[in-house]
């Protein structure tokens, strides 16, 4: 529509990026980033609760502690819940230094009481239930998003209803009427730059 994207400057680039990351956030608002959001804080929430019944009790670890554990747990756990997978919890007390002791936390469900082991499997399985669903399919439809907004933007420039970027040099726009297509115009953007010929095509 107005030459390839290796004729754009820098600055013109910047510019009709901010435009069609504006147009992208207004498609989003409503939808798939709320979702990707929402699914997230509950794939934590499930992490974190998950993360505090892998400590082994009869330890004497503050509150604190413990919560810090569980936080850098469920984190850990966002990524990989996507492919229904689990970090290894000592990996991560290890990773934190020597605030928890690997040796007081169950290393696997398997490992420890039945009560906990069925507690830990429902975390884990609705951690990944959210994060293999709710939140994977949100990230395709950002996907769509931004190329529908790439698309919606492309027509606007078509349709001469897109007004042209903002000059910095202060040399004017020229207008030029166009038929379907121009070779002469596209040539004339690469040259001079796409922000002193704003072409209207029919």
């Amino acid at each position: 529509v107005m030459g390839s994207t290796n004729s754009m400057t820098s600055e013109e680039w910047l510019a009709s990026s901010h435009r069609l990351l504006r147009e992208s956030k207004t498609r989003m608002a409503g939808g798939p980033a709320y979702a990707v959001l929402g699914g997230s804080l509950a794939v934590l929430t499930l992490g974190f609760w998950e993360g505090m019944g892998c400590i082994k009790p009869g330890n004497d670890y503050t509150r604190l502690q413990k919560f810090r554990f569980a936080a850098r747990y469920s984190f850990a756990q966002l990524i990989p819940s996507i492919v229904w997978a689990t970090q290894c919890p000592g990996s991560i007390a290890k990773d934190m230094g020597a605030k928890i002791n690997p040796k007081h936390l169950f290393e696997s469900p398997s490992l420890s009481p039945p009560r906990v082991h069925l507690f830990l499997n429902r975390m884990s399985a609705l951690r990944g239930a959210i994060a293999g669903s709710v939140i994977l399919s949100q990230v395709f439809a950002l996907t769509d998003v931004l190329s529908n907004s790439r698309a919606a933007y492309a027509d606007r420039i078509r349709h001469g209803r897109e007004p042209p970027l903002e000059d910095s040099s202060r040399k004017g726009v020229v207008i030029r009427l166009a038929g379907e297509r121009s070779l002469v115009t596209n040539l004339t953007m690469a040259r001079q730059g796409r922000r002193h010929l704003f072409p209207i095509f029919e």
